[in-house]
């Protein structure tokens, strides 16, 4: 495990010359579209290819990993806090002298007063490392993929659900061990100058729907983790098994979205259907 923060764009567009990451099952009266995402976007990465965009026209309902009411920012902010404010201590309690000095001058360079989140366990400081990143480097969580589908699905009138809660997904982090935590936050800092360069390379992956060099990527960085992949992709991944069939038992067509790394390779979504006997289609340009 290197680089936690670049799976929440791809785990937690622009027209591609290749293929969306986009399939669909169905049975006599309904169909369940899975769509991977990107949780972070620009506004130039839109409009999406056009097969995304009959998979929403056709859906009754989109589901997103977290349900949409509950992303309001007031709720997060609060789940958020509640998770990850210490009790009793702080953040410089998590590393020795040299690495919380290595820590503090990082932050400096990026015009962030470490005092600011001193009273945070590391992974929260790092999700706002992230989010800060994200923002100077011209990306957002609001234009994300699961974002821009939720505001028109509102809009539309269209209903919408989650498969898991919002503080069951922070809780994955909230959760990771205690120098996983550390790692997370001193390699978010330390990859802010390249951020831009990274950041572009994955959503231009994801664009092309190249699902090889995705699951090169879940591969590479849980190699030296793997009950991190266990918790955050895995698990999850089963746990969504059923919600996603039980679908196909209401009529009409539902949407999921969820994080492109829960699509791609063993373990994801897309083999866990078809080793329950679903016939898993990829959309492609022939259709």
């Amino acid at each position: 495990m290197r680089h936690i923060g670049w799976f929440l764009v791809l785990l937690l567009a622009a027209p591609a010359a290749a293929e969306p990451l986009l399939y669909r099952i169905s049975d006599a009266d309904s169909a369940v579209w899975l769509l991977g995402s990107v949780h972070a976007l620009r506004s130039s990465d839109y409009p999406l290819d056009d097969r995304i965009e009959s998979a929403y026209a056709s859906a009754d309902r989109i589901i997103l990993e977290v349900d949409p009411m509950e992303l309001e920012p007031a709720h997060i902010a609060g789940v958020m806090m509640a998770l990850g404010r210490y009790e009793d201590g702080r953040l410089s309690d998590a590393f020795s002298s040299d690495e919380f000095l290595e820590l503090q001058l990082g932050l400096a360079a990026m015009g962030v007063d470490i005092e600011q989140l001193q009273p945070f366990e590391p992974w929260f400081a790092a999700l706002q490392v992230f989010g800060l990143n994200l923002a100077r480097n011209g990306f957002a969580g609001t234009e994300g993929v699961d974002t821009h589908f939720a505001v028109r699905a509102a809009n539309d009138g269209k209903s919408t659900g989650g498969l898991e809660t919002a503080r069951e997904q922070l809780a994955l982090f909230d959760n990771l061990p205690a120098e996983t935590q550390k790692t997370f936050l001193l390699e978010t800092v330390a990859d802010s100058g390249g951020f831009r360069a990274e950041m572009e390379r994955l959503v231009e992956t994801w664009q092309r729907g190249d699902t090889d060099s995705l699951q090169q990527l879940i591969d590479d960085e849980f190699s030296d983790a793997p009950e991190l992949r266990e918790s955050m992709l895995n698990a999850r991944n089963r746990n969504w098994l059923q919600p996603v069939t039980d679908y196909l038992d209401r009529p009409g067509e539902t949407l999921v979205i969820v994080g492109a790394l829960h699509l791609v390779g063993a373990g994801g979504l897309v083999e866990l259907l078809q080793s329950e006997g679903y016939e898993v289609e990829r959309v492609t340009s022939d259709e």
